[in-house]
């Protein structure tokens, strides 16, 4: 079966965010299938890394999509990374996910 990851950042500031970058990890028991959303993605390996969303502006929302399939069964974590200009830190977020044959 496939697993599709959401990810949405909103910018809940008064000013536009900028470079806003989207870094995701799978671990060994998914496999990459397809992305999609407000940018395109490359892979290598488990990272998927979607190329910087230039400007977000107040109160908005930007979306991506990432589909894996299980390779074995497993708990899992889906990690998700974003970074931007404005960010003095990195956000974190960790989607858990139990995988079954």
């Amino acid at each position: 079966k496939t697993e599709t990851y959401v990810i949405t950042a909103t910018n809940q500031g008064s000013a536009p965010d900028t470079n806003i970058k989207i870094v995701c990890t799978l671990e060994e028991n998914e496999q990459y299938v397809s992305s999609s959303g407000a940018t395109t993605a490359t892979v290598a390996g488990n990272v998927i890394t979607f190329a910087p969303l230039p400007s977000l502006a107040s109160k908005t929302p930007a979306t991506w999509r990432v589909t894996v399939k299980a390779v074995k069964a497993g708990d899992v974590r889906f990690t998700v990374v974003m970074t931007t200009d404005q960010l003095t830190r990195p956000v974190q977020e960790t989607e858990a996910t139990h995988l079954y044959e």
